[in-house]
């Protein structure tokens, strides 16, 4: 069982000290990739680019979700993740990112339900980074378990209902044993968040880690030559920007090195909730907490004196304009032992995300997650995958 989650700054330094000097050519990926950002540390000085290697990110989610305390150490989690990670290339960027497009253009306009409508390209990106988990999902299955799967985008485009369904719709030409789905999220990403929806329709929840540093887009742009052959080179035949300028833009951009994504654990619903659609609706109907871990204080919010409750890890349903769910929660902390007050006016945040949107989750911090890659080999085996697959 985990032994629970960890967020100091001296863990995390060790987490990528031994990262940077790992003899591990499949973990180096993570220091090759940097994402970069504007940062001034007093408002009186100017920005400054600062730019962080993929890994402290990395260690930032696995030390605050519980992941690494899932083993006996630091080293045990390096050698699983080097187990678990894969890379993406090119290609498979290129395939991702051609049919995020076809399925943003159809799906921005609905921004899924939600009032404020995405710019286009948000949707685009946010549809990729999904798509991009489950094609790094489809490839560490081929490489580490030379098992093959076809994912649903890949076989025909589907209405926008069909999105709650399997993501895997064929193993070998064969029909799936079990309908998986793949839920992608960012290296320091805590949770795997389930629509309640969905629930119902899948078996397995697999969470793939995905480092996408904000600029991969144009970074994917630079290596097909879409900056320097097309934008750059018409504007200087336009003359609308100067030599110098052309080339500060270009060596701006830093190379594209691959996507690296790792299986972050998997999550059985038929072996940890129920089988029955009515079991999880009861589940559901009483806001259900399997697990819960969560800090109690006063705290002050909006003039008001409140009682604070910071989710550490949870496992369970919820949804924060219930009232039920914050007294499944009070109840489930009050078994535990810590102090809570029923009558207070109580404020929920989660760790890493503070609020969750105002409709119905299911919600387990990742390292609450399956990680036992000889557990995953026999949900591998109900999937569909031979012996012989497996094995390979």
């Amino acid at each position: 069982m985990p032994r629970g989650a960890s967020s100091s700054r001296d863990d995390k330094s060790s987490c990528v000290e031994l990262i940077s000097h790992s003899c591990d050519p499949r973990l180096k990926i993570y220091l090759d990739v940097e994402d970069c950002k504007a940062v001034k540390k007093k408002r009186s000085e100017s920005y400054q680019v600062k730019c962080v290697p993929l890994a402290e990110y990395l260690c930032e989610g696995a030390l605050r979700s519980g992941d690494v305390g899932y083993f006996s150490g630091l080293k045990k989690w390096a050698e699983w993740l080097a187990e678990a990670t894969v890379v993406l290339d090119e290609n498979d960027y290129l395939a991702a990112a051609l049919r995020a497009l076809l399925v943003a253009l159809r799906l921005a306009p609905t921004d899924f339900g939600h009032a404020r409508q995405r710019d286009l390209m948000q949707a685009w990106a946010d549809t990729l980074r999904g798509f991009l988990g489950e094609l790094a999902f489809k490839k560490w299955l081929q490489e580490r378990f030379s098992c093959p799967v076809e994912l649903d985008w890949e076989v025909a485009q589907k209405s926008l209902d069909e999105y709650l369904q399997s993501d895997v719709v064929a193993v070998g030409g064969r029909r799936p044993g079990l309908r998986i789905s793949v839920k992608t999220a960012k290296l320091n990403a805590l949770w795997l968040d389930v629509p309640f929806d969905q629930i119902e329709h899948s078996d397995v929840f697999v969470l793939m880690r995905i480092g996408v540093p904000r600029d991969h887009i144009l970074k994917f742009f630079k290596e097909i030559s879409i900056i320097k052959d097309k934008l750059v080179a018409s504007a200087l035949k336009r003359g609308l920007i100067r030599e110098d300028e052309a080339r500060a833009l270009i060596n701006g951009i830093k190379d594209f090195r691959g996507v690296p994504a790792y299986f972050a654990g998997f999550y059985d619903r038929n072996e940890r909730l129920s089988r029955s659609s009515e079991g999880l609706r009861k589940l559901k109907e009483e806001c259900g907490v399997l697990y819960v871990k969560a800090e109690v204080r006063e705290a002050r919010r909006k003039g008001k004196q409140v009682q604070l409750v910071k989710v550490k890890e949870f496992e369970g349903f919820w949804n924060p304009s219930s009232p039920k769910c914050v007294e499944s929660l009070l109840s489930a902390l009050k078994e535990q032992g810590v102090p809570v007050d029923e009558n207070m006016h109580t404020d929920v945040e989660f760790e890493g995300i503070r609020e969750f949107s105002n409709t119905d989750h299911f919600i387990v911090n990742s390292g609450r997650l399956e990680k036992d890659l000889h557990k995953w080999e026999i949900v591998l085996k109900k999937l569909g995958c031979s012996r012989n697959e497996v094995l390979g």
